[in-house]
């Protein structure tokens, strides 16, 4: 530098010494340069540009932040978190529930829950579906099936539902059937199987037939073909949980071919597609002629469908003049369901159901009608496999010891007068447990 610009650089620092005392400037204020300030009587060169660029203002020195001690935050934190759960208590909006896929047929396809469960390669030809294909399609066909596929029932819309009816070919198949199950010709039925491979009422007594001999492969091949007869059965424009079935000719056979897929798929671990099942039967009708409000909830506590059995729980539904909440499978199994978090609902469950129970010691003086004694037991033994493991036990036995603290007297009254007068007609109690229903040997 030289001597001039020193010696202009002292002046200028005399004059603002003299004419302009220090301001202070407080901690977290920013310095700023003018914009006018002209920086050329610094230049060594005459020649040098006449302005300079000012530069952007420069920040002064930031206030420092206190460190929060780890203590205070995680105090802070666990206070925060105490005053959520307190309003949720007060009743504050609780975050919405993530939304459940719709009622899917696709969930109706045993052999993808096969291929998903055994993780082979045998079930593929049932997988493969057109790429324009309908929501009502949920199963391919295979190339041994006929062409075109003899139909054995036909739909008629009426209203928001449909009349169920024979087809000729069914009511010609349906009339031998019947005359050979009269005089217990199964040599006979059996060779009619070989005539007519897709009548829906022969594949159970071939199913259980193959079953007794143990072989699960044929029996399932038998079964997909039910599944088959079921997609190609149903019209165009049917919506699924919506349409209903009215009385009619042929609606108690299409109703026992869904509750035999469900069964057997039941039978072979797959829980799903058993409880799509039974609920898209038990959706078709409001009088329930199959009884498939005794039947569907298990499945649907296997498959962890707590979805469903609260709908079904909060419906009006009925049952030959039983309200839902009088029929045990479904209380018992939507407090199941909220294990092992909180053991309060299935005690109380046991309270009210002291005799399905029994078998770990909870006492009752209940008379129990025996139609109701019957569905306990079965609801026992079908229950059987998910009460196996040794935890399951120990918080069942544990919500019977606090089921003590509970009285269901004025329920237990309400649910006796129900039970004692409702007509048992048509109840094969023996199909209500599906290793009865198809014995393997």
């Amino acid at each position: 530098m030289s001597s001039r610009q020193v010696k202009w650089l002292r002046e200028q620092m005399k004059i603002q010494k003299e004419t302009k005392p220090a301001e202070e400037i407080e901690e977290g204020d920013y310095f700023e340069l003018s914009s006018t300030v002209d920086f050329t009587v610094l230049a060594d060169n005459v020649d040098a540009p006449q302005s300079v660029p000012t530069n952007n203002p420069i920040p002064g020195p930031i206030k420092e932040r206190k460190k929060k001690n780890k203590a205070e935050v995680n105090e802070n934190e666990e206070f925060e978190q105490l005053l959520a759960e307190s309003n949720l208590r007060k009743g504050f909006p609780k975050k919405s529930k993530k939304i459940l896929p719709s009622f899917s047929m696709q969930n109706l396809n045993l052999a993808r829950e096969l291929k998903q469960i055994l993780g082979t390669t045998a079930y593929d030809d049932y997988l493969k579906l057109p790429k324009q294909s309908s929501n009502l399609r949920f199963i391919g066909k295979l190339k041994s099936y006929p062409i075109p596929f003899p139909d054995y029932y036909v739909f008629e819309k009426t209203g928001n539902g449909y009349f169920v009816e024979f087809t000729e070919l069914g009511n010609s198949q349906n009339s031998i059937l019947e005359a050979l199950e009269r005089s217990n010709d199964i040599p006979s039925i059996l060779e009619m199987f070989q005539e007519m491979p897709l009548c829906p009422r022969i594949l159970p007594i071939m199913c259980q037939s193959l079953l007794f001999q143990r072989e699960f492969e044929k029996a399932t091949s038998i079964v997909l073909r039910g599944f088959y007869i079921l997609q190609q059965s149903l019209p165009q424009g049917f919506i699924p949980l919506e349409a209903k079935l009215y009385p009619s000719n042929a609606r108690e056979s299409f109703l026992e071919l869904i509750s035999f897929l469900a069964r057997f798929s039941f039978r072979r671990c797959c829980f799903t597609t058993s409880q799509a099942l039974w609920e898209f039967g038990l959706s078709l009708t409001d009088d329930d002629p199959l009884n498939f409000s005794l039947l569907s909830a298990i499945p649907a506590l296997y498959s962890n469908n707590s979805q469903f059995i609260d709908s079904i729980l909060e419906s009006k539904r009925e049952w030959r003049g039983i309200p839902i909440q009088f029929i045990p499978d479904w209380s018992i199994c939507s407090a199941l369901l909220k294990l092992p978090d909180d053991c309060l609902p299935i005690a109380k469950e046991i309270a009210k159901w002291p005799f399905i129970f029994h078998d770990i010691g909870v006492e009752y003086d209940l008379d129990v009608p025996p139609l109701l004694m019957s569905i306990g037991e079965a609801f026992r033994r079908r229950t059987k496999k998910f009460f196996e493991s040794s935890q399951m036990l120990e918080m069942l036995n544990t919500s019977a010891m606090i089921s003590t603290e509970y009285t269901e007297n004025s329920f237990h009254s309400e649910m006796i007068s129900h039970w004692m007068i409702v007509d048992t007609d048509n109840i094969e109690l023996g199909d209500f447990v599906e290793e009865f229903f198809m014995p393997a040997g």
